[in-house]
This record gives structure tokens, sequence and C-alpha cells, in this order.
């Protein structure tokens, strides 16, 4: 009779501490399910920080680049009109020089005739 009560013992673990294991490692892998899930919400959430953080960064960064094109160019066209001004001064006292060195060469020219007459009318008279 011990015979035959443990052939119908069953061999290996009770039922029910298989149960009570597969429900332990049921709540052990939720847990973990829920920290990674946690974790990953946190990521996301630092991602999205980051994303919103370097488009102001680079926000700023293109307005201040903006700013300084900005003024560069205006100092740029303040120059050129400078130096288009201090152009057109040179040309007018150019222009000036050129008319004062047309009339000495009148004048030279006439005074040299001048001379070439009084000589002529001196040799006649000799």
């Amino acid at each position: 009779e011990l015979q035959a009560s443990s052939s119908r013992r069953p061999r290996g673990r009770d039922p029910r501490d298989q149960i009570e294991e597969l429900e332990d490692a049921n709540d052990k892998l939720a847990r973990a399910t829920d920290r990674v899930e946690r974790r990953l919400a946190e990521l996301e959430r630092q991602i999205a920080t980051t994303d919103e953080r370097t488009e102001r960064s680079v926000g700023i960064a293109r307005r201040e680049m903006m700013t300084f094109l900005e003024e560069s160019v205006n100092a740029t066209n303040q120059q050129v009109a400078a130096l288009k001004g201090d152009d057109a001064d040179i040309l007018k006292a150019l222009d000036v020089v050129r008319q004062h060195s047309a009339s000495v060469e009148q004048m030279d020219l006439k005074h040299h005739k001048d001379i070439l007459e009084q000589l002529d009318a001196f040799a006649r008279r000799v």
C-alpha cells in the first residue's frame, strides 16, 4: 500500500506552488514593466525639454546673428555713402583743377602769341 500511495502522489511540485511562482514572476514582470514605462516617459520628457531648449538656443543665436549682420550691413552702407560723398568732392576739386589748368594753358598760349607778335614787331623795326 505504501507503494500504491506513493505512486498516486504526483511527482515534482505541487500545482499550487507552481501557480504561486508564476504569479510572483508575473508580479515581478509587471513591476519591471512599470519601471521601464516610467523611465521611458521620463526620457521622453527629457527629450522634449532638450528639444525646446535647443530650439530656444537656436532662435536666440539666429536673432543675434541677424542683428549682427544688420548692424554690419548698415555700417558698411554708411561707409560706402561717406566714400561716395568723398569721391564726389574729389571729382569737384579735380574739375576745378582741370578748368584752372585749361585757363593757364590758354593764358600761356596767348602770352606766347603776344611775345611772338612783339618780337615780330621789334624785328620789323630793326
